[in-house]
């Protein structure tokens, strides 16, 4: 499926609002849509939205072997997933021109301009070391795709934070969160990228072309610093041949750019560093979800639906006064209707049943209980130990005293 096609006259209408400064979108020539950054509570997930264009980007880590050449260096990979959700014109389970191009300028901005201590990702040299993975995912593509997906990728990796490790002699032991401290990357600097629309007829530069504006323009240049003011990456589409102050105006312009958007991923960070410190829930991506759906428990008319159905409305009647009690007892007499057959029938099982039971004799035999049988025994032990006594006293006060005597009549009793 493709996007349609540019036609002349919606070309003309906007080359022509360029060249009187105006955009479809009532935007100035200089002006930058609203960038929106939202993290997920997993750490190094993040969420980023330029206008319409969406971006998730989610960092993960792996233990792998090193590379023959970089021995004793950690590997930075980058995943780019072009969905056909984003953008009728990308295909299932293919990057396309468009993909590809956004994988090279993120590697070239992650990887390539060094912003990343690889060297602390050593685990054994030669051995084991980190694999960091950014897995960036297009959402919704609506222009200025690899401003948002830089942006994204920089938040995500200030965001996450990998497991702790010791290494033993026999293997290495990975600790999780609750054992030890999750250990953040070691990063020098973050560069983002700003993209330029230019227009050789016009001979005008347009600040974050959307979608529809880049199809009538003649190329663009992407340039990506950080916020030390320096250049990491400087990429043109279409071969296009740029003067020196056009190259000049629009590195400057990126500067003050990224360093806005740097103090936006700080202050982020930060923000979620206090609600961790202060241990508060992290909502994660449901500060992107709209106040309406969140409500939705209330009763309310859909308004996709609304228009082309008719809901009933019933209405109660309203009863002034005190209520009427049509029958207090269903059971009562009247209440059901029998014929004269049945009723004597029902008459004669009463009658049989109330003399059945005035003849039942409930006889109750006496029984005693565990606490009182108890109390009987203990009265009766006592009774012989007095008996015993007594007797043991007459023969002790008696003149001679025969303990054989004493004996046999114990045995006789």
């Amino acid at each position: 499926m493709r996007t349609d096609p540019p036609s002349l006259s919606e070309k003309q209408f906007v080359l022509d609002g360029i060249r009187e400064g105006v955009r479809t979108d009532e935007r100035g020539l200089e002006d930058f849509r609203q960038a929106l950054l939202v993290l997920g509570k997993e750490p190094g997930s993040a969420l980023c939205t330029i206008g319409n264009t969406k971006v998730m980007c989610a960092v993960s880590a792996s233990i792998t072997e090193p590379t023959r050449t970089r021995p004793h260096k950690g590997i930075i990979s980058v995943e780019v997933d072009m969905s056909p959700m984003a953008s009728p014109a990308h295909e299932s389970n293919r990057l396309g021109n468009k993909g590809l191009e956004l994988t090279r300028l993120l590697e070239m901005l992650l990887r390539d301009s060094r912003c990343i201590d690889v060297e602390s990702l050593c685990i054994r040299a030669k051995k084991e070391v980190w694999k960091i993975r950014v897995d960036v995912r297009v959402l919704d593509d609506d222009g200025s795709l690899v401003d948002c997906a830089s942006l994204a990728a920089a938040t995500a990796l200030q965001h996450y934070a990998r497991p702790d490790v010791t290494v033993l002699p026999e293997c290495t032991k990975i600790h999780s969160e609750y054992d030890k401290l999750l250990v953040p990357l070691s990063i020098y600097h973050m560069p983002i990228c700003v993209t330029f629309g230019i227009s050789t007829d016009l001979r005008s530069t347009i600040v974050d072309p959307s979608d529809r504006e880049s199809l009538y323009l003649d190329g663009a240049l992407i340039v990506g610093c950080n916020r030390r003011r320096e250049v990491c990456v400087l990429h043109q589409s279409n071969h296009l041949v740029l003067t020196t102050a056009q190259i000049t105006a629009c590195v400057k312009r990126a500067m003050e750019r990224v360093g806005n958007l740097s103090d936006l991923i700080s202050t982020v960070i930060a923000d979620e560093a206090r609600r961790k410190n202060m241990k508060e829930e992290a909502s994660g991506f449901e500060t992107a979800v709209t106040a309406e759906l969140l409500t939705s428990k209330e009763w309310s008319a859909n308004e996709l639906v609304a228009p082309a159905v008719k809901m009933a409305t019933t209405v109660t009647p309203q009863v002034k006064g005190e209520p009427i009690v049509i029958e207090e007892n269903a059971l009562g007499d009247g209440a059901i209707e029998m014929d004269e057959e049945d009723r004597k029938g029902v008459e004669e099982q009463v009658q049989a049943i109330s003399s059945n039971v005035k003849t039942v004799e409930i006889t109750e035999k006496p029984t005693k209980s565990t606490r009182q049988k108890e109390v009987d025994d203990v009265a009766s032990l006592l009774d012989d130990l007095d008996g015993e006594m007594m007797e043991l006293g007459g023969e002790m006060n008696g003149d001679s005293f025969d303990l054989a005597a004493t004996k046999k009549t114990k045995k006789k009793k």
